[in-house]
């Protein structure tokens, strides 16, 4: 087993219990008959925590050639804990008299702080796979924190409006750069002849 296979496998399995946090507040949610009117930062927060999670492992692959550290370790291990965290947090399965706003709203502040702290480990992370050798900083460490940033003020409000906004924009923009190939990142160079 590779160091990189390693790495995955325990990503994976963290993974696989945030996932299992936010099926089971959709699950809370279907069994509550919650309208769908109250549900939506739920389901906003839910729905992005469950899409960086698989993009994230996705993304891990180009890490897949670098020369494994401790540090390396940590620094790709941490943002899937704080996503895992994130969805234990947002997850209303454990609450009694739910109501999906209030709920949401109540984590608010521990959620977006965990969204922050996410981005910056990422932005972290990432520097050995998307930063050129001998520069400082590249683009997705600058829309990394900002986005954290962004989030940071975010927990100090409790207007629904700001924080629909917040989570719709933060999908579109990750949808977006998802969309974006990036090419050639952790390949061997082969001969064409």
């Amino acid at each position: 087993m590779s160091e990189f296979e390693f790495v995955l496998i325990l990503v994976s399995i963290v993974a696989g219990f945030a996932v299992s946090e936010i099926l089971s507040g959709w699950g809370k949610l279907i069994r509550e008959r919650a309208p769908i009117s109250d549900t939506g930062l739920h389901l906003l927060a839910s729905f992005w925590l469950l899409s960086m999670i698989t993009r994230y492992v996705w993304v891990l692959w180009v890490f897949r050639e670098i020369e494994w550290r401790f540090v390396d370790f940590i620094l790709a291990f941490v943002p899937m804990l704080v996503l895992a965290l994130a969805a234990y947090v947002t997850n209303p399965a454990r609450v009694v008299n739910y109501n999906p706003t209030t709920h949401y709203l109540s984590q608010a502040r521990p959620f977006c702080y965990l969204v922050a702290f996410f981005f910056v480990s990422w932005s972290l992370g990432s520097q050995r796979a998307f930063i050129p050798e001998g520069d400082i900083v590249a683009v997705p460490q600058i829309i990394g924190v900002t986005i954290a940033v962004a989030f940071m003020c975010l927990a100090h409000t409790k207007k629904q409006t700001l924080h629909g906004f917040g989570l719709g924009l933060l999908t579109l923009v990750l949808m977006f750069m998802s969309s974006v190939t990036i090419t050639n990142l952790g390949e061997t160079p082969t001969n064409p002849g």
